[in-house]
């Protein structure tokens, strides 16, 4: 996906409150694996959920092939038999029942500490669309590891001192009225147009206490092909909504030339943290995003969607 330079800083909307007893939530786990490699986020829902909730996996594989799954009455499957995750997230609207949207992936691990205090902040914040999940790296510590998560998710990298200037569309929480529609939309659509229209009207909220461990774990040619894959999906799909070609390489050149040294200079406080070699890492990750970003300019996204982290 398309990489943001900071810019004006989106200012928190403080307003009135909101009954918790009016707030209900569809928690949507999207998946390209078969429902039951998502144990460990179901079991977390689970005992987060509350009984005017819903927990719903959509999986580009056939939701018939998790019969043990499909057998627990407290969540449901959906099968899109060949979907990208574009795809997966593009049905949410027309998938969620309830007043608010929770998406998540299978390999973002939240806590139910972290679902309690997304609960809070919808109370307390009512007139609010979209609730952003910072990030954590807790898990896939290696320098690839650190790598990829910070190109991502360097500016959410919690716990942070000021709102974020993006949400990584992968994990978020959005009020179901504010997609405007009940039904699918468009491939793209949702990181594009949806989550980025959302985060300007600045009726957005967040808190330190809301984030994910986002587990993926990298060797140097997966690190490089993920970062690769993302910038072609995101890059060829956005030809689709009109953008032009030499903005989205100016994307890509930013993402190589500048915002490593801008992330070390936006931590440098917690560069200590690191593991060693991470720097040069966040310049190979960049150059592996800016050919993507070319790449997908002229020839589209081709089977790219498909490995999007």
């Amino acid at each position: 996906m398309p990489c943001r330079a900071p810019h004006e800083r989106v200012q928190t909307a403080v307003c009135q409150l909101e009954p918790m007893s009016a707030v209900s939530i569809s928690f949507i786990v999207t998946t390209e694996n078969a429902a039951n490699r998502c144990e460990t986020i179901l079991d977390i829902l689970k005992s987060a959920k509350t009984d005017i909730d819903e927990v719903v996996v959509v999986t580009s594989m056939s939701g018939a092939n998790d019969s043990s799954l499909l057998e627990r009455s407290w969540f449901k499957v959906i099968g899109i038999p060949g979907a990208s995750v574009f795809t997966l997230r593009a049905r949410v609207p027309a998938i969620a029942r309830n007043d608010w949207v929770v998406v998540l992936e299978e390999h973002s691990i939240v806590t139910s500490a972290t679902i309690d205090a997304a609960r809070r902040l919808i109370r307390d914040k009512g007139n609010i669309d979209l609730v952003v999940f910072l990030g954590k790296n807790l898990t896939s510590t290696g320098s690839w590891g650190w790598a990829n998560f910070l190109h991502t998710f360097a500016f959410a990298w919690a716990p942070i001192r000021l709102p974020p200037t993006f949400s990584p569309v992968t994990a978020v929480a959005v009020r179901r009225s504010a997609f405007n529609t009940d039904g699918p939309l468009r491939d793209g659509e949702w990181e594009l147009s949806l989550i980025p229209r959302l985060f300007a009207t600045g009726r957005t909220a967040y808190s330190n206490e809301i984030f994910i461990d986002h587990i993926r774990h990298f060797s140097l040619t997966s690190g490089l092909a993920i970062a690769f894959h993302n910038a072609r999906a995101g890059s060829g799909l956005s030809r689709n909504f009109g953008r032009a070609r030499r903005a989205i390489f100016d994307e890509g050149w930013y993402a190589f030339t500048q915002r490593p040294a801008q992330i070390v200079k936006h931590h440098a406080d917690r560069w200590h943290e690191l593991p060693a070699g991470v720097l040069w890492r966040l310049y190979a990750v960049g150059l592996a995003h800016l050919i993507g970003n070319a790449w997908g300019a002229f020839l589209g996204p081709g089977k790219s969607p498909h490995k999007l982290d």
